[in-house]
């Protein structure tokens, strides 16, 4: 993301997208690449599903969005916006979803995995809270 023009773009959209207007950055057709890249992403994800259980199931993947948003936010993705790295949320997916095995073995009622990671996501926007706070402090200080 940080290595080519189109992802320091989507980075300059997401952080303001008014000053990435500013900078000369096409908002336009960047964000249909985003919707593009976003839509092929998905169909891929979805033909693997229905290849991974055998049927196409209209709410077979329901909750997978509460995965997806406990991976990124493990993985390091600031709710605030501005901080995200592909390879922290592809190290949060593969965290959450070790967890997700685990828990699975062990016979955790789906209920409590859903409490844990919950937890887990509160815990992380706790830190990424105050990470911030304190980079902002030590910054005031110097």
């Amino acid at each position: 993301m940080k290595q080519t023009k189109l992802g320091r773009s989507f980075y300059a959209i997401g952080g303001n997208e008014n000053a990435a207007i500013s900078a000369g950055i096409n908002v336009k057709r960047n964000k249909m690449l985003a919707y593009i890249i976003n839509g092929v992403l998905v169909g891929i994800a979805g033909i693997t599903y229905v290849v991974r259980v055998n049927s196409g199931v209209v709410n077979g993947a329901q909750s997978y969005e509460f995965d997806a948003m406990t991976a990124t936010i493990v993985g390091g993705t600031s709710f605030s916006g501005g901080v995200s790295s592909p390879i922290g949320t592809i190290l949060g997916a593969l965290l959450v979803g070790f967890l997700s095995n685990i828990m699975n073995l062990i016979g955790v009622n789906s209920y409590l995995q859903q409490f844990i990671r919950g937890f887990i996501i509160a815990l992380a926007v706790v830190w990424d809270i105050h990470s911030k706070e304190t980079k902002s402090y030590k910054k005031g200080r110097e």
